[in-house]
C-alpha cells in the first residue's frame, strides 16, 4: 500500500509537472503566436497607412500641379489685363493732350479763316484803291500836261519878246493863222468887255446887309497872252 501511494505520488507529481510543463508551454505558444499576430497586424496597419500617405501624397502633388497650371493660366490671362491697365492709364494721361490739340487744331482753323478774309478785304480795297487811282492817274497826267503846255507857251512868249525886242518876229501868213488869231482876239475883247461891266456893277451895287460883294476876277486864258501881246505889238 505504501507502494502504491508514493508510487500515485510519483504519477500525480509527474502529472502535475507534465501539465505544469504543458501550461508553460501552451502559455509560451500562446504569446508566441499572439505575437506574431500583432507583429503582423502592426506590419499590415504600417502598410495601410504607408499606402494611404502615399495617396495623399500623390493627391497632394496633383493638386500642387494643378495649382501650377492654374498659376501659369491665370499669369497669361493676366498680362493682357495689365497691358490694358497700363493702355487705359496711358489713353487717361493722353486724353488732355488730345483736347488741347483739338482746341489748337480750332484756334488755327479760326485764325487761318480770319487771315484769308483779312486778305479778301486788302484784295477789295487794292482793287478799290486802283479803280479810284486810275481817274486820278488820268487827271494827274492830264495836269501835267496842262502844265507842261503853260511852261512851253511861258517860253515861247520869254523868246517872242526877245525877237520882238530885236524886230525879229516872223510875221503871220497863213490864212489859217490869221482867222486863229481873230478869235483870240475877239474873245479876249469880249473878255474885257465883260471884266468892266463887272468892275462897274461892284462900284455902283450898294452893300447887301452890311457886306460888299466880292469881286469876279476873270483870268485871261493862257493860250490868248502870246496873241495878244504879239498882236498890240505888231
Amino acid at each position: 500500500m505504501a507502494t502504491s501511494k508514493e508510487e500515485l505520488d510519483k504519477e500525480n507529481k509527474q502529472q502535475i509537472v507534465q501539465l505544469a510543463s504543458d501550461m508553460a508551454n501552451i502559455s509560451i505558444s500562446n504569446v508566441k503566436g499572439k505575437g506574431t499576430l500583432a507583429l503582423s497586424v502592426f506590419r499590415n496597419r504600417e502598410e495601410e497607412l504607408m499606402k494611404n500617405k502615399m495617396e495623399v501624397m500623390e493627391k497632394v502633388e496633383h493638386h500642387l500641379r494643378l495649382v501650377e497650371e492654374e498659376a501659369e493660366i491665370w499669369n497669361d490671362t493676366e498680362s493682357p489685363d495689365q497691358m490694358k491697365k497700363e493702355i487705359d492709364s496711358l489713353s487717361k494721361k493722353y486724353e488732355s493732350l488730345v483736347l488741347n490739340c483739338t482746341k489748337k487744331e480750332k484756334e488755327y482753323k479760326e485764325s487761318i479763316e480770319a487771315l484769308e478774309s483779312y486778305g479778301q478785304f486788302i484784295e477789295s480795297c487794292f482793287e478799290f484803291n486802283n479803280e479810284t487811282a486810275e481817274p486820278t492817274e488820268t487827271k494827274l497826267l492830264e495836269t501835267r500836261s496842262e502844265g507842261e503846255v503853260t511852261d512851253d507857251d511861258d517860253h515861247s512868249e520869254k523868246e517872242l519878246e526877245a525877237l520882238q525886242e530885236k524886230n525879229e518876229v516872223i510875221p503871220l501868213n497863213s490864212e489859217a493863222e490869221e482867222a486863229e488869231e481873230s478869235q483870240f482876239i475877239s474873245l479876249n475883247s469880249e473878255a474885257e468887255n465883260e471884266k468892266e461891266i463887272e468892275n462897274a456893277e461892284t462900284v455902283d451895287r450898294p452893300k447887301v446887309d452890311g457886306r460888299r460883294r466880292s469881286k469876279r476876277t476873270v483870268k485871261v486864258p493862257f493860250w490868248m497872252k502870246d496873241y495878244v501881246t504879239g498882236k498890240g505889238k505888231k
